[in-house]
């Protein structure tokens, strides 16, 4: 954003170190600066005073003098007269003089145009002078120092308009804004709550009980940081344990503490620094290895007893078998031992026939006979029946 800014400064007409028949009076800066090869608008207004009054109805003339107001004696200091067409300064009047408007342009300028100069006003009979209302002008060959202005309250990540303005003594030829950015400033305005904070422990790993520990929290913040608090962390929650940068103590036990940087936009909590004492990490070794023994011993009880379990198990289930191995060949076993009690006596009787047998009795077929007897035994509990005979067979074969 570029923003072009035209500056003068204004002094009131005063009759104060004037002379006393002065009847013309100028509204304009008393001092203004251009750049050489540019132009110069001169804002100007006029009022009379005395017996002779401006007549706007009456043909009117602006005169600009330099150096001097009594222009009879030295004429070459008329530099601008309207009512003529050639003149020594490029000047043009773009006022309205009816109007009392007497603004002026001057162009092309060079240094040597580094002067003072005084409005007049031909307005017959009315003719004055503003010799109470010098203009100092000053012709420079370089531009001015652009100015920036800045919001007073910036914050991080919020957005900002910076204003750059430079002097724009010339309306037709506006000077050229360009920014650029520096990447080493060391001039940058921000601000922003506490970031980067940490916490550090001197001295750095185990710590013996009774010594002097420090512990230092560091952080970054636009307004500094107000204040650093530190805090210990406990069954209960987070305990206030103290204020400052710094926090020294004597060590009794171990913990975790961090610390809560703050300043007037907002605050950050440190990464926790856990601090253990000499002789509470064997303990805490000791309570693990312990713990390991432990469950190994518990792992070995259970495995011992899904042993005894699945030992039991395969015990009852051969025993099954064993008895339904019994029962299924129980009744083969009684008929094995019932033949091996059955006797055969076989009986060949010749009989010595004649031999007017027919052919048909000697085919005959052997008949057997069969005696039955009878064997009591004695009773056996596990494989027989009460009562259980036992028979042999004696088989007689005829001939």
């Amino acid at each position: 954003m570029t923003d072009m800014l035209l500056s003068f400064l204004f002094i009131p007409s005063t009759v104060a170190a004037c002379p006393p028949n002065t009847h013309l009076f100028i509204t304009a800066p008393t001092e203004m600066e251009a750049l050489s090869g540019s132009c110069l608008q001169i804002p100007c207004n006029f009022s009379d005073a005395g017996s002779e009054k401006f007549d706007s109805t009456r043909p009117v003339f602006a005169v600009w003098i330099k150096n001097h107001t009594n222009f009879r004696l030295n004429p070459e200091n008329v530099i601008f007269n309207s009512s003529v067409t050639f003149n020594i300064y490029p000047m043009n009047i773009t006022g309205n003089l009816t109007q009392r408007n007497c603004t002026t342009l001057f162009s092309n300028l060079i240094t040597n145009y580094t002067n003072t100069y005084y409005f007049r006003i031909m307005n017959l009979p009315f003719r004055a002078t503003a010799a109470c209302d010098p203009l100092q002008i000053t012709i420079k060959d370089s531009p001015w120092r652009p100015n920036i202005t800045i919001p007073g309250d910036l914050k991080e990540k919020e957005s900002v308009t910076i204003t750059c303005s430079a002097l724009t003594p010339c309306p037709h030829s506006p000077p050229q804004l360009t920014w650029n950015l520096q990447q080493d400033s060391h001039n940058k305005i921000e601000e922003n709550a506490p970031k980067n904070t940490s916490a550090s422990i001197s001295p750095s790993g185990l710590v013996s009980a009774g010594s002097w520990v420090n512990l230092t929290c560091s952080s970054r913040a636009k307004p500094p940081v107000s204040s650093f608090t530190w805090f210990k962390k406990s069954r209960d929650g987070a305990v206030k344990v103290s204020e400052g940068e710094i926090y020294s103590f004597n060590v009794t036990d171990g913990g975790v503490y961090y610390c809560v940087a703050t300043n007037d936009l907002g605050n950050q909590t440190s990464a926790e620094i856990n601090m253990t004492v000499k002789g509470d990490k064997l303990w805490q070794h000791i309570g693990v290895i312990i713990g390991i023994i432990l469950l190994l011993i518990l792992l070995c009880l259970i495995i011992f007893v899904c042993w005894l379990k699945s030992k039991h198990q395969r015990q009852q289930q051969t025993q099954i078998q064993i008895n339904e191995k019994q029962v299924v060949e129980e009744p083969g076993s009684k008929r094995e031992e019932v033949e091996e009690n059955i006797h055969y006596s076989e009986i060949n009787i010749s009989k010595h026939q004649a031999s007017s047998h027919s052919v048909q009795d000697r085919r005959q077929e052997q008949d057997t006979e069969y005696a039955q007897v009878q064997i009591s035994k004695p009773e056996n509990n596990l494989t027989q029946s009460p009562h259980v005979q036992e028979e042999v067979y004696s088989e007689v074969k005829k001939i």
